[in-house]
This record gives C-alpha cells, structure tokens and sequence, in this order.
C-alpha cells in the first residue's frame, strides 16, 4: 500500500495537499475522489471530516483493499465506492493489473509489459451524483485530460471549489499535454493555487506547480475564508 504507508512514516504524504482537504472541506460537502487507490484521501475526507465521498477504483485486488479500508474506519454510511475508471466516454478499456500499484494505468500501448485487464469506463457527466461536488481530487496517472472532457457539466457546477489534478507528464503516453489540460481548466473558471496550511494562506499561480499535484480554485474568497476558519488538525508530529 505504496499510497497509505506514507502517510504512517510522515504523518500526510502529500502534505499540502491533504491539509488543504482537511481544512476545506465541511461534513455537508461531497467529495470525488477520482483514482482512489486504497483510499487515503477518502478516509480524510470522510473519517476525519465526515464529509461524504464517492471514490473511483478499477483494479480489483486494489478495490478490495479500498473496501477494507472504509470498513476499518467506519465509513460505509458516508463513502460510495464506484468500481470503474472515468473518461471521455462509456465503454471498456485495458488497464494494467495491481502490480503497479499507486501507478496503475490505462493501457492503450500493447507493447508495454504489464499484465492488463479489461475494466468499465464511464464519463462523469454520466453520473447521478447525489449532489454536486464541492472538492475533487483527480489522479489517474496521466488520463486527467479525459476525465475532464467526459465531465465538461460537472466541472462547470457552481458548488465546484477546487480541484486537486496531478499533471507530471504521464499523459503523454495517450497523446495528452498537460499545457493543454491547465488550459481546459483555466477556460471553465479555475486558477492554479499554492497553499501553505501553517499559515492558512492561499496564493494564486502564475502557471500550474510543476510538481506531482496542482490545486485550482474557482472561488477565491469562499475558500480561503474557509481555510482560515477550519478547526486546526492535530497530527503526530505537527499541529495545522
């Protein structure tokens, strides 16, 4: 469990990122999480926050960690889990097994070595959501730029905050720039942000980060006023 023991060693593996979740989110909010893995930032958002989340996992023997992992926090009540990936459109695709864990991956290239699956696809827009989303976090080890085309509406709902996409390059292999999908997402309202959750300060971007994740956010003010007004978040080896 490549994704969650991380957070054993350093308290929030992604640590911006997480912290930002904490602090923005509310028990009435509606999580996506989209590319789950075993569902760390599912038990975030539900566990601790007890917002409630749907999370998107495809691989099987992956699902089934997943599931345990919302049994063990008690979360059934609060967490859909959505055994399909998200794209441009309903269908079937290959996906490669869990040997790769956290950076499991649709597989359109048959000359890469892994052992593939056929697993379903639909589209976000395809969805009956039970609200709209006010956080998602989108991680799906290059294939952002689908899910977005798939989830025009969807992005577009006005209680959509922010978005937390990872763009490290892995959408070359499906012929996606990342330089093209900050621009997607610029055009629907959303700006790239940084954020530093000592000092619950939000900052806006110039470009997207460059690094693993980038935060975008559509309303400014409402969420750094909600940043600033989180309960603090007690951690083993810090307080934010």
């Amino acid at each position: 469990m490549t994704g969650a023991t991380g957070n054993i060693y350093c308290g929030l593996y992604e640590f911006a990122d997480m912290a930002f979740l904490l602090h923005f989110l509310r028990p009435e909010d509606f999580f996506l999480d989209i590319g789950a893995n075993v569902g760390v930032y599912t038990v975030l958002a539900s566990a601790h926050v007890g917002a409630s989340s749907m999370c998107f996992e495809p691989v099987p023997d992956t699902l089934k960690q997943l599931r345990d992992n919302i049994s063990t926090n008690g979360i059934e009540q609060l967490v859909e889990v959505a055994p399909y990936a998200l794209g441009e459109s309903n269908g079937s695709v290959a996906f490669s097994n869990e040997e790769l864990d956290t950076v499991n991956h649709i597989v359109y290239d048959q000359s890469e070595n892994v052992n593939a699956l056929m697993i379903e696809i639909r589209t976000l827009d395809g969805l009956e959501l039970a609200q709209q989303p006010d956080l998602i976090k989108m991680d799906v080890e290059g294939f952002e730029s689908a899910v977005i085309a798939g989830g025009g509406v969807t992005l577009k709902g006005d209680r959509l905050a922010a978005i937390l996409v990872e763009l490290n390059g892995s959408g070359e292999r499906y012929g996606f720039s990342d330089t093209d999908t900050h621009k997607k997402l610029l055009d629907i309202g959303f700006h790239p942000c940084s954020y530093d959750p000592f000092e619950r300060s939000l900052t806006r971007l110039e470009n997207r980060s460059g690094s693993v994740n980038t935060l975008y956010v559509r309303d400014f003010n409402r969420v750094s006023e909600r940043l600033s007004s989180a309960s603090p978040v007690h951690l083993p080896f810090c307080t934010v």
